[in-house]
């Protein structure tokens, strides 16, 4: 119970909504692209505090699901918690709907277990951090989708219709702070 209590207070601070609005910082650095995140998170906020009416949950022996609804019933969030059976590791996805219900924003985070113990002190713990951005037509169908896979790569892929009619995908791999471009 305690647990449970912890992750939803935790996650219950944390953003929601969809629409992303890139007016300010174009990231070309760590920095920028760090602050272009926690602005995205912050637009998040802002539409959870006007458009937030009850939330939904899940709860199983090693995880937790919450569905932020809006006062239309709107999904606006989805917060998914699994913990590990020791309880010293945790992921946690957040998944930030658009107007349609379709998925425009995620942010996937994992706090690992500290990894040895060398004379009664264990290694720090870490936490890790990956986001992913939808972008769709007018239509909703997928357009872009950017997927920080790893710590280390990021993907883009563009979808689009070929000459025959038939869905493609091109795959680009891109440098990280690329990742709003």
């Amino acid at each position: 119970m305690k647990i449970y209590i912890l992750f939803v207070s935790i996650i219950i601070v944390l953003p929601v909504e969809a629409q992303i609005n890139k007016k300010t910082i174009k990231p070309s650095s760590w920095d920028s692209l760090y602050l272009f995140h926690e602005q995205t998170k912050k637009q998040f906020d802002n539409m959870l505090s006007k458009e937030y009416q009850k939330s939904d949950t899940l709860r199983t022996k090693d995880s937790l699901v919450i569905t932020l609804l809006s006062k239309s019933g709107l999904n606006l969030q989805k917060i998914v918690v699994s913990i590990n059976e020791k309880g010293c590791e945790y992921y946690v996805k957040h998944t930030y709907f658009n107007q349609s219900e379709l998925p425009a924003y995620i942010e996937r985070y994992r706090k690992t277990c500290p990894k040895r113990r060398v004379k009664n002190i264990y290694d720090k713990e870490f936490i890790i951090s990956l986001y992913e951005r939808f972008v769709y037509d007018k239509d909703n169908n997928l357009v872009l989708h950017v997927d920080n896979v790893s710590s280390s790569v990021t993907m883009k892929k563009l979808y689009f219709i070929d000459e025959f009619g038939n869905r493609q995908v091109k795959r680009q791999r891109i440098h990280e702070t690329d990742f709003w471009k």
